[in-house]
């Protein structure tokens, strides 16, 4: 953590990876103080995880840990939604991270959610680490692929981008 600023280095209360990972992001995000905004693009916030997943695989690296590192991010700045589904290894399989898109969601008489596809247009989407709800179409529910990045952007537009590792 000695690339963060002392700045971000505060902000961290607890104990979690989880915190100390947003803090590894924001500083990728914030690389300069010209760069401290209040709204960023899909691509700066695409460009930031992914230098926060490298610089994480090449510590593990570096520091010899032979473990896996599964890393499933999920955030948001109110506009786009970031979620990853990663790992560090060229064998075993990341934590599971599927999406549902539609229309709309809507609770059938029999209590069980379903995405409805009223027409091409997709401005519901659903983000979980399971699908949430098995209706009499699974299809709903999309794994995201091994090693990628799912983007929502703020015209509701769904992106996938592989995410590159040198493992």
């Amino acid at each position: 953590l000695q690339v963060l600023s002392e700045e971000l280095f505060l902000h961290i209360q607890g104990t979690t990876d989880s915190e100390a990972c947003f803090m590894l992001f924001l500083h990728y995000l914030i690389s300069t103080p010209q760069n401290l905004k209040p709204h960023y693009s899909p691509d700066e916030l695409k460009t930031a995880m992914i230098s926060t997943i490298k610089c994480l695989s090449a510590w593990a690296r570096e520091y010899g840990i032979s473990e896996p590192s599964t890393i499933n991010f999920v955030l948001t700045n109110g506009e786009t939604v970031v979620a990853t589904r990663f790992i560090n290894d060229p064998i075993r399989e990341p934590a599971s991270l599927y999406f549902a898109s539609g229309s709309r969601v809507e609770c059938g008489e029999d209590g069980e959610f379903r995405m409805i596809q009223a027409d091409r247009r997709q401005f519901c989407h659903v983000i979980a680490s399971e699908p949430l709800y098995i209706a009499n179409d699974s299809r709903d529910w999309i794994p995201v692929p091994r090693n990628h990045m799912l983007i929502i952007t703020p015209d509701s537009n769904l992106l996938l981008y592989p995410i590159e590792d040198s493992v």
